[in-house]
């Protein structure tokens, strides 16, 4: 896996990489923005499509309406004699002025008569019929524009008779106004349907029937649309009702159309792919390709007022509406392919920067290698691993070169020392120097000693002190619970130790927490305790020099802090007992003296809260005096809690501890056997360890 990143991080694998990932890049860019476009085309098409068909629909019962208003007017008028025939073709081409699709309104009557006007090649007649042996006498006046009306033209039908018609016989089998099927109109021969009405005496008898034709051939012309949306009408057995005046024109007109009469794949593939009529109110969408050519097609129900449900298809190119997104996408094609080409162009000069640069690496790190190998040889000491980091500095696992003597080395190396303006670098200088001081000058076992001390050669500190083969009290509890009440003693007063030798050269720690006070193993002693970090105590010695401690460092832990520590007063040692009363509570309960987790509120309860009792929270009988010297240490006051670490340690020896929680050194030993067995020493190779880390 390595060896593939090296080879795609030459200049080979660059000049390679970079313009294929500017295709894969653009492509999925181009897919993305190319699927959303039309995702987007489709569905303002197809918002589009259903609004043209929901107003072609409604054209289609508007045209058809217009049955009513002419069938009302012929009632009204009540045309029922012979008489009168300009009046008579005047009333009809009134109420049939500007009605789509009418081509005849008449009345016939019961004894063979009929009268009417029609449309023919544009202009209106009126006409009339009477019955003769074997059929009709016809005839025929039309109506000029100025309101005459032409000479009458006569003729005969023979076999035919107005009580055998369709209109005729609808009307009265149905008894009320209705929409007959459609069928071959006569004289001339044209396709067509008829809405018609009888006109009923008081007994039910028939006096007329009155009708009003529409030529299917006609209903086409209310979707025209200059060719772009192609409108089929038809019925439930697949009758064609309306169709584009393209297509009608090369036919004869003389009797009903269905889809075999053309061979047009557009209406072929149409009634191939609907499977199902639509029910009324929801349409059905459908799609196909012919020749190459994706096309589109909604189809919907069309309910007549008093008639049949018909069926609207709307079918269209695909291309029309999706707009110009393929002509997008080329152009989208041809900007990427300039970009793969710039992207080339770009992969070239950046190989051989890369490559230039590559090699200026390779010097640099030859040159920090040599660096680094320096900066790890401090003093006598060789630095072998990292074990910990905080804010101020790092600590090292260290070897003495000659002695093979391993050791923890604490460090601030240049650049935290550089990070800061000059009074920020001076401050940190002075403080490392002073906690190096402090610390050497401590002789107690239970202080962690300082071996070395000096500058290290980036410019920063260091100093070196004992390895410690142990834990903190932090993790001790942590992993193996609350400590018996002899062991919590024992552990305290070597702490006590280390305090009062502080408290004497006028010391405070200000920062006793469980994580700062380890217990170790020292040859064949175990249970040894030390305590670590100085590195904020309050200076009182002149000779340590003072103030040391100023804005902008850490001066202590919220869950261990005292409350004059708190509130920023002057301290004394009487600050740590109360940090120490409060590792005491951590040994014996497993719990901190206030669980708050937000930091304020915490500082808070430790300047006004009473803390439980331990025994309370551990939920355990403690040995009598024992609570009491906890909460002591706890008080709110200086003066309330032990005069001093010495005066502690006493209390803490005059505790009855009952062999059940006593602890000595066989215990201890079978204890850390146990738990935390000897290992090997660190080699000077850096061999194995088990070292504690270190709060820096």
């Amino acid at each position: 896996m390595s060896g593939f990143a090296d080879r795609l991080a030459s200049p080979l694998g660059v000049l390679i990489a970079m313009p294929l990932l500017i295709v894969l890049s653009a492509g999925g860019v181009l897919a993305i923005a190319d699927g959303l476009a039309r995702s987007s085309a489709r569905q303002q098409a197809d918002l589009v499509f259903a609004t043209a068909g929901r107003n072609a629909a409604q054209r289609t019962r508007e045209v058809l309406g217009h049955a009513g208003p002419v069938l009302d007017g012929l009632r009204t008028w009540h045309i029922g004699t012979r008489a009168d025939h300009a009046g008579m073709a005047h009333t009809l081409k009134a109420l049939t002025a500007g009605r789509t699709g009418i081509v005849r309104a008449h009345v016939g009557w019961p004894d063979g008569r009929l009268a009417g006007l029609e449309r023919i090649a544009g202009g209106w007649s009126q006409i009339e019929l009477e019955p003769i042996a074997g059929g009709v006498r016809t005839l025929r006046r039309a109506l000029s524009p100025d309101g005459g009306l032409a000479d009458a033209v006569a003729g005969e039908r023979p076999g035919f008779d107005v009580r055998t018609r369709p209109w005729w016989r609808t009307a009265v089998e149905r008894g009320t106004r209705s929409w007959g099927e459609p069928y071959v109109f006569s004289d001339p021969d044209r396709p067509g349907i008829s809405c018609s009405e009888p006109v009923l005496d008081a007994s039910g008898q028939v006096q007329a029937v009155l009708s009003v034709d529409f030529e299917l051939a006609s209903l086409g012309e209310a979707y025209n649309s200059g060719g772009k949306v192609v409108h089929v009408l038809f019925d439930a057995e697949r009758t064609l009702i309306g169709l584009p005046e393209a297509w009608t024109t090369q036919l004869t007109g003389d009797r009903l159309l269905h889809p075999a009469d053309f061979h047009l794949p557009v209406l072929s593939d149409l009634f191939a792919n609907l499977q199902r009529l639509p029910d009324p109110g929801i349409p059905v969408s459908l799609s196909w390709r012919e020749d190459g050519v994706a096309y589109r097609a909604l189809v919907q129900a069309v309910s007549i007022d008093g008639g049949p449900t018909w069926y609207l298809a709307q079918i269209i190119p695909e291309a029309m509406l999706i707009g110009r997104i393929d002509e997008a996408r080329h152009l989208s094609l041809a900007l990427g392919g300039v970009a793969v080409l710039l992207g080339i162009a770009l992969s070239a000069w950046f190989a051989r920067h890369l490559g230039r640069s590559r090699r200026e690496a390779e010097a640099q790190r030859s040159r920090a290698l040599a660096a680094e190998s320096e900066l790890r040889q401090l003093g006598a000491y060789r630095l072998v691993r990292k074990l910990g980091e905080g804010g101020m500095g790092e600590v090292w696992l260290g070897v003495h070169r000659m002695l093979a003597r391993p050791a923890a080395i604490k460090r601030i190396t240049a650049a935290r020392l550089t990070g800061g303006d000059a009074d920020r670098v001076a401050e940190a200088r002075t403080r490392f120097a002073t906690e190096a001081r402090i610390t050497a000058s401590l002789r107690s076992r239970n202080t962690i000693e300082l071996f070395d001390y000096g500058l290290s050669p980036d410019g920063g500190f260091y100093y070196v002190m004992e390895l410690l083969d142990g834990l903190d009290l932090r993790a001790l509890v942590e992993k193996h619970g609350q400590m018996p009440v002899g062991r919590v003693v024992h552990l305290l007063l070597q702490a006590c130790s280390s305090l009062a030798e502080a408290h004497d050269r006028g010391l405070v720690h200000r920062d006793i927490k469980p994580e700062n006070i380890y217990t170790c193993r020292r040859a064949d002693e175990v249970d040894v305790v030390k305590v670590l970090d100085f590195g904020i105590v309050a200076v009182h010695d002149r000779e340590l020099g003072t103030n040391v401690t100023k804005k902008g460092f850490v001066v202590g832990t919220p869950a261990t802090m005292s409350p004059e520590q708190a509130r920023g007063e002057p301290l004394d040692g009487r600050s740590d007992l109360y940090a120490l009363g409060c590792v005491a509570y951590w040994l014996l309960t497993g719990t901190e003296v206030f669980q708050l987790n937000e930091q304020l509120p915490l500082i808070l309860a430790h300047l006004n809260d009473q803390p439980e009792a331990p025994s309370l929270r551990a939920a355990r009988v403690l040995p009598d005096g024992l609570d009491g010297l906890v909460l002591t240490c706890l008080g709110k006051s200086r003066e309330s809690r032990p005069a001093d670490a010495r005066a502690l340690a006493a209390a803490l020896r005059a505790i009855r501890i009952p062999d059940s929680e006593a602890w000595d050194s066989e215990r201890a030993a079978a204890w850390w056997k146990e738990h935390i067995p000897p290992t090997m020493d660190v080699a000077p190779d850096g061999g194995q360890d088990r070292s504690a880390s270190f709060t820096t």
